[in-house]
């Protein structure tokens, strides 16, 4: 097939998780001997050139990189895009270009849904940042979207309230139920399920989870003793949960086991959350390690005992999930999004509390479970296997074509 793809990033480049999917997804597109054009929505550098893969700037000036301008470059580049079999868009936020480019073009289309950029302005379904959203009406959008700019930063908070009333105009831009988009991809059950909710057309959405990095499976290197040394990796902002960290070690610290917490990552709650580990008198037990990178994180994950994971919002597949079960590091996650669905065996859910999760850690501990829920690890990540998603995908594709 002739594809088009639209990437988050470069292929090969740093990011967020979308980013290390989409570049796998590319390579095994390659592999798989698809004639591949890649539009970045980043410039990338010459040296990321790669034999198989035609690279291109999205846009063809010095746009800034916001939702409302990539739509834009779309538009301007549909004789370009009517050459191909299939465009295949990687940002969620692009479903109003996409749509032109299914109604103007002869390209089939599909756009993953790795996130909520297609219902929700803030991208994460929180109103308010308090509680999980299924409407988006003005009424209901825009006091959440001032409320919700948040930071010290004047400029900044401008900046981002006047992002996310461009992103809620894209929204509101298309109909979800007439779409001239062929199909959708969610990378899970509860994604598809959301958007069927806001309207979107439940028969041509497709899930298909996203890859391992196969960096991540490693030999485990802890031995589930004591002290049980806990992990979490991501952003350090609100909606992942991490306030609840500290409390969760003090509720810890009150049983007669002994934990320890490592925690990688920096957001705009690193500062709060070391300010509250010093209140709580917790610099013995709670590590920062900051921005670790990417390529130590697989011995990282494999020297700890649990990743613990206190998210609050509806995680669309986070793939810290699989670079834990990976490394066969047991997992206690909060019970939202994706997660239990993602996890199988090899985690233990429960309630987005401290409390909750405290309970929930040291009951895995007492009961011996660990030693299961790692070697359960070892088998759900076979789901996960690139070589098995990369036939999905190449399925899903040739079911449009």
């Amino acid at each position: 097939m002739k594809i088009g793809f639209i990437h988050p990033s470069w292929p090969g480049s740093e990011g967020t998780g979308a980013t290390h999917t989409a570049s796998q997804i590319v390579e095994t597109l390659v592999d798989q001997g698809h004639d591949l054009t890649v539009y970045c929505t980043k410039q990338p550098p010459a040296a990321s050139q790669k034999d198989g893969t035609k690279l291109k700037f999205l846009s063809d000036n010095k746009i800034p990189h916001t939702n409302v301008a990539l739509n834009r470059a779309i538009h301007r580049r549909l004789d370009e895009f009517d050459q191909y079999d299939i465009v295949s868009s990687y940002l969620t936020s692009l479903i109003p270009g996409m749509n032109t480019i299914g109604e103007q073009t002869s390209a089939k289309t599909l756009v993953t849904l790795n996130a909520y950029a297609g219902v929700c302005p803030k991208n994460n379904l929180r109103y308010m940042g308090t509680e999980v959203c299924d409407d988006n009406r003005l009424s209901r959008c825009l006091p959440c979207i001032g409320k919700t700019s948040g930071g010290s930063d004047k400029h900044g908070r401008v900046y981002r309230t006047v992002s996310r009333l461009g992103n809620y105009g894209l929204i509101k831009s298309v109909n979800p139920g007439s779409l001239s988009i062929d199909g959708f991809h969610a990378l899970s059950g509860h994604v598809k399920q959301t958007y069927a909710g806001f309207g979107f057309p439940n028969e041509r959405i497709a899930v298909v989870p996203n890859p391992i990095d196969e960096s991540f499976v490693v030999p485990h290197e802890s031995d589930f003793s004591e002290p049980y040394n806990l992990l979490y990796v991501g952003y350090l902002e609100q909606h992942k949960g991490v306030d609840m960290l500290p409390e969760l070690m003090v509720r810890l610290d009150e049983s007669d086991l002994d934990f320890k917490l490592t925690i990688v990552g920096d957001g705009g709650m690193r500062s709060q959350l070391e300010q509250s580990v010093l209140k709580f008198n917790l610099s013995d037990s709670v590590d920062f390690r900051g921005h670790v990178p990417y390529e130590e994180l697989p011995s990282v994950y494999a020297h700890h005992d649990i990743f613990v994971y206190p998210g609050l919002w509806e995680e669309p597949f986070g793939r810290v999930f699989l670079e834990a079960m990976g490394a066969k590091t047991p997992v206690v996650a909060t019970n939202v999004g994706a997660v239990d669905e993602i996890l199988g065996t090899a985690g233990v859910v429960i309630e987005p509390t401290a409390a909750a999760l405290a309970e929930g850690i040291i009951s895995t501990v007492r009961s011996g479970e660990l030693e299961t829920l790692s070697s359960n690890a070892r088998m759900e990540i076979e789901r996960y296997a690139p070589k098995r998603i990369g036939d999905e995908f190449e399925t899903l594709y040739k079911s449009l074509v």
